[in-house]
């Protein structure tokens, strides 16, 4: 059994440094050059839920047939603009043909890390869970199936990773706080559960953050390596407060690669 299924016949682990992870032997090349590829950027969410052949498509000449009485645009792009609309990585890979026609060569999906229960984050950048695909697109097989069926079509997947800023997972005495410049950082208060409640213990994979690297209260000075392998650095981190180490994503980069496929993925870094 490969690592990847291995991963996969059991629940997301969560720790990332409790993973022996396997050194990889097929992989799926880079490009040369990425000025030759022709990229094709998506969020999830909004792009298909592959159920497109079971409704009737809108007739651009009959807009009425599908607008009841009193339809407002500003009124139903307000009502559909801040939330789940539904699309899934099966989706995306339903559409894997329709892409390939295009042309495209590399396929940039948007963030499908585990989002915030309680919040409407349809565009996938407000992660409390690194290590889970968010249950409104899929799980984790369903993003192997993605990356194993778009290989067999010569097109490459990036992941959109990132990993300088969680979701809103604790309480620090703002809703929205405004951005603070490093070196600086707001103090922690108590998690929040996937209701959007206050506690001050993580109980369930709902909760608070993960991985549990993340739910340290201390600081720390780690040694962070460079992607490259050239160059280290120190960083200071604090729970689930941005930048976060390099070290710890750079370890989570990995782990989500190998359990997600048995070929190679790149992934796209910090935003």
């Amino acid at each position: 059994m490969s690592f990847a299924q291995s991963i996969l016949a059991r629940a997301r682990p969560d720790s990332v440094r409790s993973l022996a992870l396997p050194r990889r032997t097929n992989f799926f090349p880079s490009p040369a050059d990425w000025r030759d590829e022709v990229i094709y950027f998506l969020l999830p969410d909004r792009f298909s839920d592959g159920g497109e052949s079971d409704r009737p498509l809108v007739n651009p000449k009959d807009r009425g047939a599908n607008r009841p009485a009193g339809f407002r645009w500003d009124d139903w792009a307000a009502s559909g603009g801040g939330r789940f609309q539904g699309g899934t990585l099966n989706g995306i890979t339903s559409k894997l043909d329709y892409l390939n026609g295009l042309g495209v060569t590399t396929l940039w999906v948007g963030p499908t890390f585990k989002q915030r229960t309680h919040f409407d984050s349809y565009h996938g950048y407000a992660i409390q869970d690194f290590l889970d695909i968010d249950p409104r697109f899929g799980n984790r097989q369903d993003m192997v199936q993605l990356v194993a069926e778009a290989h067999k079509r010569g097109i490459r997947i990036l992941l959109d990773v990132v990993f300088n800023h969680t979701g809103n997972n604790y309480a620090n005495g703002d809703e929205q706080p405004p951005f603070l410049p490093w070196p600086r950082f707001y103090q922690k208060g108590d998690w929040k559960n996937r209701r959007g409640d206050l506690t001050n213990t993580i109980h369930t994979a709902d909760d608070g953050v993960w991985p549990s690297e993340f739910q340290r209260d201390e600081y720390s000075a780690a040694p962070a390596r460079a992607i490259s392998g050239q160059a280290t650095s120190t960083i200071r981190t604090r729970k689930c407060v941005a930048p976060i180490s390099l070290a710890i994503a750079t370890s989570i980069t990995t782990a989500q690669l190998h359990w997600t496929t048995s070929h190679n993925v790149t992934n796209i870094g910090s935003h």
